[in-house]
């Protein structure tokens, strides 16, 4: 079996050759930075063509050899190499002035067993970061999301209306990845949302709460029900979403004064055709604060105009693939999905990087990986940070919860029902 650097090498010779470098030099460095995606090693190098003078970085997403991520691996593999060359060709077509390129070159990849790899451009030396993942994302970053992502659901939706055929059969290739990872997710964001409902019903007593905590206690109690609803998309408004979309999958490049120039979307391993609520909600619940919860429908707008100003110059209606009524009403029931991975998210945010490391060497263990996203962290070991304490945690959770349940009573009313509650009465 061949070694790291081995593998690494061949990696970058392959690249070069597919990019006609025929004379070249590679510079990288085989230690790895797991991060905190949890999924993948990942490097970086550089591949040098001598005879131009000119270097080309690249970084490596390296799939580890677990049975547990490989189709999760493929899943991005096929994104990359399927999916959004059909997507770019197809804008490139029409003619758009500035075509949608918030997602990174893709060099080359691989899905061989035991050597599955996705190779790209290095946004890192371009400038490009991930966002303190322990803040809130503030209203300029968010404004820039909401619109990165209103483009890159015009594209996707005005595909799927003008090249049908096309858009069916690649967005048949994708894996229902929340779904293949189910009960994996559920342990966790029991436990974290169980964590916020008893240190809430201790901190935050009185009859204007009672409620509110009622609600929350209903969804733990019947969470895989509610799982399930929200992961199963039944409406007409679908289209190809990035799937996991909180911070450290967003990268951000700022101007010498600081300024937001440019955003990147990464990590494309639980893509697939589903309504975009998943990808606003996911990213919106896991990074704002408590004043942006309350803007929510200054958000969508803006995302809904950047999705119609996109749809324009691709020769679609806007209003027509997604409306703004139909995209606020499928809030109420699908929003529910983005609650579910704040929850998740939060509690990875919170967890120091040694635990992360521990998590690496057991991505095949369901229980090791839930043991220790789970388990009470003793003082001192919790991040600390002046916008996100434990007690911040919660509160973000509890106004989250408190926001969107007061909306979905009829959609709560279904899913007991379905599960054969009888006080589904009683329960609003």
């Amino acid at each position: 079996m061949s070694t790291l650097r081995e593998d690494i090498r061949n990696i970058l010779t392959s690249i070069a050759q597919v990019r006609g470098i025929k004379n070249s030099s590679f510079e990288y460095d085989t230690a790895f930075d797991t991060g905190d995606g949890l999924i993948s090693e990942f490097f970086i190098a550089s591949i040098k063509d001598l005879d131009k003078n000119s270097v080309l970085n690249v970084g490596i997403k390296k799939a580890p050899d677990t049975v547990l991520f490989s189709s999760i691996f493929d899943n991005e593999y096929t994104f990359y190499q399927k999916a959004f060359p059909a997507l770019d060709a197809f804008q490139r077509e029409i003619g758009v002035s500035k075509p949608f390129t918030n997602i990174p070159k893709c060099y080359l990849a691989s899905v061989e067993p035991h050597k599955q790899f996705i190779a790209m451009e290095d946004l890192k030396i371009q400038g490009y970061q991930i966002h303190e993942k322990s803040s809130s994302l503030d209203r300029k970053h968010l404004e820039s999301i909401f619109k990165t992502y209103g483009k890159f659901h015009a594209l996707n939706f005005a595909f799927k209306s003008l090249r049908e055929e096309q858009a069916r059969t690649i967005a048949g290739e994708a894996h229902a990845g929340f779904v293949q990872l189910r009960d994996m997710l559920l342990p966790l964001i029991r436990s974290c949302l169980g964590a916020c409902v008893d240190i809430f019903s201790q901190e935050q007593v009185g009859p204007e709460n009672e409620d509110i905590l009622e609600r929350c206690r209903r969804v733990y109690d019947n969470l895989p029900e509610y799982y399930d609803r929200i992961n199963n998309y039944n409406g007409r408004y679908s289209c190809i979403t990035h799937g996991d979309c909180w911070s450290n999958n967003l990268f951000f490049k700022y101007s010498e004064n600081g300024e937001l120039e440019d955003l990147k979307l990464i990590d494309f391993q639980f893509w697939k055709e589903d309504t975009p609520v998943h990808d606003l909600s996911y990213f919106f619940y896991s990074g704002a604060s408590e004043d942006d919860f309350d803007r929510l429908d200054e958000y969508l707008e803006l995302y809904h105009d950047s999705l119609v100003q996109y749809a324009k110059q691709l020769g679609c209606d806007g209003h027509r693939l997604l409306p703004l009524d139909t995209l606020k009403e499928d809030w109420k029931t699908y929003g529910l999905f983005g609650i579910f991975f704040g929850i998740k998210l939060w509690r990875i945010k919170l967890t120091i990087k040694e635990d992360i490391q521990d998590i690496m060497h057991s991505r095949d263990n369901l229980d090791e990986w839930n043991k220790v996203l789970t388990q009470q962290q003793p003082p001192g070991r919790i991040r600390q940070h002046t916008q996100l304490t434990t007690y911040c945690y919660v509160e973000i959770i509890y106004l989250t919860f408190h926001y969107i349940l007061l909306e979905i009573n009829s959609v709560i009313s279904d899913i007991l029902e379905q599960a054969g509650d009888n006080s589904i009465n009683t329960f609003y």
